[in-house]
């Protein structure tokens, strides 16, 4: 099932929670919510998102 997505409120871009327009953080995941504004655009041009990408493969660091 496609879930609708209102530009007004946030989104977690991994779990796709909803969230009111003031929350910052996914309270599942933790990480940083994405506007409904952006999420929209991204499902409207999904090349566009990955137009900025580099091909370059950096050398991971071990910790």
């Amino acid at each position: 099932m496609k879930q609708s997505i209102e530009a007004e409120l946030q989104y977690c871009p991994d779990c796709m929670d909803e969230y009111r327009a003031e929350i910052t953080t996914c309270a599942a995941c933790n990480i940083p919510l994405v506007s409904g504004k952006k999420m929209l655009e991204v499902r409207q041009n999904p090349a566009r998102e990955q137009a900025g990408r580099t091909m370059v493969i950096s050398r991971m660091m071990s910790w």
